[in-house]
């Protein structure tokens, strides 16, 4: 597995869900796509973040499962891991192989040895995270504008001052238009940037 998977199995956390309701939603899904590469991605039920990565090896580990699932209890040992092996390009060979639970043997796929390998994904006996394909747009046009989502940040905490609000509008004209911000009764305008 490439460092740079690693890293973005890691970021992709930022998306998952918090709630021990949703237990589901609080893993990282990674989806073989092809030969080259595999899809990580998480969805906390309002947003969903999926990033494609280039990785042949991780994607020959998938070629019987096509999807496993990363735990966000490995988190913190992926995070010291990711840390420990900064400025190389690949982690090692990984391999799966079978750990026993509270409901049977689960396929993990681990790093290192058998003594002290870190579990990195696990095979799930059924396919338990939401499909996440449908929510995608299709073949719809869009208005590609680029902006930095800093300015949005920074937009909506000028609108809000101390007060908690957790919503804001966009209101998009045309690509080059000025963006409207709505966020608490107040207004801001963002300048979107030319491409």
């Amino acid at each position: 597995m490439k460092l740079e998977t690693l890293q973005t199995i890691i970021k992709t956390f930022e998306c998952a869900s918090d709630d021990a309701v949703r237990y589901m939603l609080q893993f990282v899904e990674v989806e073989r796509i092809d030969d080259k590469s595999v899809a990580i991605r998480a969805c906390d039920e309002h947003k969903l973040a999926q990033s494609i990565v280039e990785d042949s090896e991780l994607a020959a580990n998938l070629e019987s499962c096509t999807k496993a699932y990363c735990d966000p209890d490995y988190l913190p040992a992926l995070k010291a891991l990711a840390k420990q092996r900064k400025g190389f390009d690949d982690l090692g060979a990984c391999r799966w192989i079978d750990q026993p639970g509270p409901y049977g043997t689960t396929k993990v796929l681990c790093l290192g040895h058998i003594t002290g390998s870190i579990t990195l994904l696990r095979q799930e006996r059924r396919d338990f995270y939401p499909d996440t394909k449908p929510l995608w747009p299709k073949h719809a046009e869009f208005t590609e504008i680029t902006f930095n989502p800093r300015y949005v940040m920074e937009l909506w905490k000028s609108l809000n001052g101390d007060k908690r609000n957790e919503s804001i509008t966009l209101r998009i004209k045309g690509k080059l238009d000025p963006i409207l911000v709505m966020s608490n009764n107040n207004t801001g305008i963002l300048m979107p940037r030319k491409a």
